[in-house]
């Protein structure tokens, strides 16, 4: 991932390491990583909240280039949307956890904690960061494409989803 400090990290930019053991990060802005731009290692425990966030484009609540473990705390109500940006299809994803750029350059572990209530515009409320480590998970929410939804559906009726997010329209 590329950084750009005027647009990057709305609340806590991560370079080398941090510990979130309590505390919240909460009501910041950003295009990418409304609560938490992280290019290092970010821990995340019980106590932590990371909520009421939003991004323009990648990670409303976290968007992780890096090291991500979430052991406790919520990731909650955080979300991504679309500045008038052209024809780029990228905007608007990960409301909750951005997982790296292509997929390739993040590594997100999750032990604990939930990820709620998180909203994309595009896609990935809360699912983008289980698809990106493997996880077979799908969305659908009223911003799908036809084509999306298509697809999502297939794999669901086929069985090759674990978890399939609905979005609360």
């Amino acid at each position: 991932c590329d950084f750009d400090s005027s647009t990057d990290g709305g609340g806590i930019i991560v370079h080398g390491n941090l510990n979130m053991t309590g505390g919240n990060i909460v009501g910041n802005e950003a295009y990418y990583g409304g609560g938490v731009y992280n290019k290092g290692t970010f821990t995340m425990s019980a106590g932590s909240t990371i909520g009421y966030n939003f991004a323009y484009w990648q990670g409303g609540g976290v968007s992780n280039c890096n090291n991500f473990t979430m052991t406790g705390g919520p990731i909650k109500s955080n979300s991504v949307g679309n500045e008038d940006t052209g024809s780029w299809s990228g905007t608007g994803i990960g409301g909750g956890v951005w997982n790296g750029y292509n997929y390739t350059s993040g590594t997100f572990n999750m032990s604990g904690g939930t990820i709620e209530d998180c909203t994309a515009q595009r896609y990935g409320g809360g699912v983008e960061a289980l698809r990106a480590n493997g996880i077979a998970a799908g969305a659908l929410n009223s911003n799908n494409s036809e084509a999306e939804y298509r697809e999502t559906w297939r794999r669901l009726t086929a069985g090759k989803l674990k978890l399939l997010y609905v979005s609360p329209e």
